[in-house]
């Protein structure tokens, strides 16, 4: 359990409200997070979201991409066990939406056509930075609601987004539960 609090703690460390953390590459862990084989919960969204406009719903597929059993939240086990009902390939099918944090009213239940919604909100202060290339975590709150399945879950989260400032490009790739 030690350990475990260590790790959350450095999170926190790393993770700073407003700020834009660099992440590793998508299919690369943390050298901090390797110790005794953890790997963070994490999920992949499946296709990429190129460019999201907040409150426009994009149906993707979310999965499970790294699991460990011990030290997650509540909330990102909730979110697990709703998306990995029966195994490391199952998958959900929703709408993803990114709300707007500029003071815009949207609203993303109107939006999309899927029951399940993930409605991604950037922290206040955060966001990318369009200058440096690479992977960067956009941290925030992520609202799952399947209304027919009577799951919600509200986890803090990391969403990994792939930069290329050459293109103007932001990439949504991954959701990470620090």
């Amino acid at each position: 359990m030690k350990y475990t609090i260590s790790l959350a703690l450095m999170g926190s460390l790393l993770v700073g409200i407003g700020k834009v953390v660099a992440a590793p590459a998508p299919d690369d862990t943390p050298a901090y997070l390797n110790a005794g084989g953890f790997k963070p919960l994490s999920f992949d969204i499946d296709e990429d979201i190129k460019n999201p406009v907040c409150g426009v719903a994009k149906t993707r597929g979310i999965h499970v991409k790294n699991y460990q059993t011990e030290g997650e939240s509540e909330q990102c086990l909730l979110l697990k066990s709703h998306i990995d009902k029966k195994g490391l390939d199952d998958w959900e099918l929703g709408d993803f939406i990114v709300a707007c944090a500029d003071g815009q009213y949207t609203d993303p239940w109107l939006s999309g056509t899927k029951r399940t919604k993930f409605v991604f909100t950037p922290d206040a202060g955060a966001k990318v930075d369009m200058t440096k290339s690479g992977v960067q975590k956009l941290p925030g709150k992520l609202v799952v609601d399947n209304p027919k399945q009577g799951t919600w879950a509200s986890p803090h989260v990391d969403i990994g987004i792939k930069v290329d400032p050459k293109k103007n490009e932001q990439i949504y790739q991954f959701i990470y539960c620090p």
